[in-house]
């Protein structure tokens, strides 16, 4: 059998981040807790004298991850409407699942959860941009552990860089459009599912 052209330009990054969420959850062996209506965040804004803007992570289920005798709820998150926020393409989100509260279930929680404190990537494990590149966030919770372990390893499992036509400049976020986004190989996926139950099995 000759070889697809998917398989040959590698992974796109929503396909990596897809690939990774569904390795945690065979880890695991966890199935994905399906919410009754989707949970948003605030990843972006834009405000002026008439009206204010704000892009959006949205997020369908969770996956929750029993490590060292805590549960960890994880979500992938996909950028929802358009500007502001149009340079992010996906996220990974995860905390740690408390006692159950009295009168509220859990899959109600994650998604309070996620609606509540989640914005600003301040949970988010994992960041990627619409042109393949990873955004690893100082500011998130687990932002300079992730910054160590992976310490750039991540493009070596490059298939190809991003590329950028500088003659064209996006209006909405003033930036060169994005002429060939980053592609990965396969073995990136069980790579930064390693780097993140690493880093929840140190919190």
């Amino acid at each position: 059998m000759e070889p697809t052209t998917e398989a040959v330009q590698g992974l796109k990054v929503r396909e990596v981040m897809q690939a990774v969420y569904q390795e945690l959850g065979k880890r695991f062996n966890v199935e994905l807790l399906a919410f009754s209506e989707p949970a948003y965040t605030i990843i972006a804004g834009d405000n002026d004298h008439h009206r204010g803007k704000r892009g959006n992570m949205r997020y369908e289920n969770a996956l929750l991850l029993p490590i060292n005798g805590t549960t960890w709820a994880i979500a992938l998150g996909v950028k929802s409407g358009s500007y502001p926020g149009d340079e992010y393409d996906s996220d990974l989100v995860a905390f740690e699942i408390l006692e159950e509260q009295k009168g509220v279930s859990q899959v109600r929680q994650v998604m309070m959860f996620i609606h509540q404190s989640c914005d600003w990537f301040r949970y988010s494990i994992l960041v990627c941009f619409k042109d393949g590149n990873f955004d690893l966030m100082k500011r998130s919770k687990y932002g300079r552990q992730m910054i160590g372990l992976l310490a750039d390893k991540d493009k070596e499992f490059l298939v190809c860089e991003a590329e950028r036509d500088e003659t064209k400049i996006m209006a909405s976020t003033l930036q060169p459009r994005v002429s060939q986004a980053a592609r990965y190989k396969p073995e990136v996926v069980p790579f930064l599912a390693d780097c993140i139950v690493r880093v929840l099995e140190s919190q």
